[in-house]
């Protein structure tokens, strides 16, 4: 987190400069101003990169008009937000105005057409629209391979939210190839310490988990806690994921009392950093609920679970494939 922490005083200092050079509505402000909320979003500060990114999208879209590429680049930032923060339903629109302008601007075979792709099809994922999500990735993998090559980081990505798409689809088997190759790849391109090789080794750690393997899957989610930590620091929401994961892991082997903290502490995190309405914190409310009517606590774990679903059905609809899963799990203990 220090190098983030160093760079904050320096993109506010350049913010300053340029509205005092330039003046408050330049573009090259709202580039700055989409640096920054970039900048904080990565810390995990949602809410405080939110309306810097609205202030930059509103000068640019004034500047320069609303079909141009800088203003869908800020409309894919915004729509990266609305997701991390759990408003899927206003990502959706964002993704793609940016897609269409993408399109039309560069192409089809764009790789910012790829990105854009890509954005949606995580998005369709996690709306439960998994066909839809596959026709997406699926294409944004083909268009990306064909400009980079297929050893280029943001072929790793493509191939990365395939492999989640397929897991969360129940094909195990399926989806281990595709983390295999998207972390040689990033090791090799970005380095065995960089956060999207942390977020491969977390996934795989997952799969590896509902593969049975549970001692592969400690090992791999240690490897991208360590590596999250060194760089988002503590109470990051990434860290909070793979400290659930851990817990997760944990709890499969029997270790019920270092299960419970492990879900306690990524639910602190998932509180303070999302929110108690975020889809993340009540996937965490699942596990706890389960792992306390496992030890017995029967009215907490009510409690929790009912806590949980609300969420789950408030921000996801009731149909979605992920509040069947909760209400499934929670009944079965």
């Amino acid at each position: 987190m220090g190098k983030l922490e160093e760079a904050l005083p320096l993109y506010k200092r350049a913010l300053a400069i340029k509205e005092k050079a330039l003046g408050p509505n330049h573009t090259s402000v709202a580039e700055t101003l989409v640096n920054l909320g970039i900048l904080m979003s990565v810390m995990g500060k949602l809410e405080e990169a939110l309306p810097l990114c609205n202030r930059a999208l509103a000068i640019e879209e004034k500047a320069l008009g609303p079909d141009h590429t800088s203003v869908a680049d800020t409309l894919v930032n915004l729509g990266n937000l609305m997701r991390d923060m759990g408003k899927l339903e206003e990502a959706l629109p964002l993704y793609n105005r940016a897609l269409a302008i993408e399109e039309k601007a560069l192409g089809p075979d764009h790789t910012s057409v790829a990105i854009s792709l890509s954005n949606l099809g995580v998005l369709m994922r996690d709306m439960g629209k998994l066909d839809e999500a596959g026709a997406k990735l699926n294409r944004a993998l083909m268009i990306q391979e064909n400009a980079l090559g297929l050893n280029h980081s943001y072929v790793a990505e493509a191939l990365c939210e395939i492999g989640v798409l397929m897991r969360e689809m129940g094909k195990l088997e399926a989806a281990l190839p595709l983390y295999e190759r998207a972390l040689a790849i990033q090791e090799e391109a970005l380095g065995s310490e960089h956060p999207e090789t942390a977020t491969t080794l977390d996934n795989l750690g997952v799969l590896f988990c509902d593969m049975g393997k549970e001692v592969d899957a400690l090992s791999m989610c240690q490897r991208a806690l360590a590596i999250r930590e060194s760089i988002l620091g503590h109470k990051h929401f990434d860290v909070a994921t793979t400290i659930y994961n851990i817990g997760n892991i944990t709890h499969h082997m029997g270790k019920l009392e270092e299960a419970l903290l492990l879900y306690k502490r990524a639910l602190a995190i998932q509180e303070e950093a999302l929110g108690s309405g975020h889809p993340k914190t009540a996937e965490t409310l699942v596990n706890l609920a389960i792992l306390n009517a496992e030890n017995g606590q029967v009215d907490q774990a009510n409690e929790l679970g009912s806590r949980a679903l609300d969420t789950l059905e408030k921000v996801l609809g009731p149909k979605h494939y992920k509040v069947h899963r909760a209400k499934k799990r929670i009944s079965q203990t």
